[in-house]
C-alpha cells in the first residue's frame, strides 16, 4: 500500500500544462487581457483567479508592460507632412481653439513580454502613416 507523504507548500492552482497553455496564448497574442486568459483557463477546465494567472505568467518570465508607439515614417513622408502643414498654417486665421481626440483611445496599451524585448503597437504600416499625417488631434476654430 502506498502512503501519501506530506508536501512542502500548498499545491499549485494551475497545473504545469495549464500554465504552458496560458503562456502559449500570450505568445500568440501579447495584447490579450487577464480576463480573456481567465476565460481560456476556464474552458480548459482549470478556473482560477486573475492573480493566479498573473503569478503563473510571472513565473514564466512574462510581465505586463506598456507597448511602444512608433510611427513608420520615412524622410519622404516627413518632408511631405511638413510641407502640407506649412501650407495649411498659412491659410488659417487663428482664433479660439478646442482640442478633440478623434482617433480613439490615447491611453497606454499594455502587452505581455519578457524583460529586454520590444513590442511595437502597430496594426499595419498604412494605419500608422494615416494617423501621423492626419494627426491624432484635430483643432476646431
Amino acid at each position: 500500500m502506498t502512503r501519501t507523504l506530506p508536501r512542502a507548500g500548498r499545491p499549485a492552482k494551475l497545473s504545469y500544462w495549464g500554465r504552458r497553455a496560458l503562456v502559449r496564448e500570450v505568445k500568440k497574442n501579447p495584447k490579450i487581457t487577464v480576463a480573456e486568459l481567465q476565460r481560456c483557463s476556464r474552458e480548459m477546465g482549470e478556473s482560477c483567479r486573475k492573480s493566479f494567472i498573473t503569478a503563473a505568467l510571472h513565473q514564466s518570465g512574462l510581465y505586463g508592460r506598456v507597448a511602444r508607439r512608433k510611427p513608420l515614417l520615412s524622410a519622404r513622408h516627413m518632408k511631405k507632412h511638413l510641407k502640407d502643414s506649412k501650407m495649411v498654417r498659412n491659410k488659417i486665421l487663428w482664433s479660439d481653439e478646442t482640442k478633440i481626440e478623434l482617433s480613439g483611445l490615447t491611453s497606454n496599451r499594455y502587452v505581455w513580454r519578457k524583460p529586454g524585448t520590444v513590442i511595437v503597437m502597430l496594426e499595419n504600416k498604412r494605419s500608422s502613416l494615416k494617423e501621423m499625417t492626419s494627426g491624432w488631434e484635430h483643432m476646431l476654430f
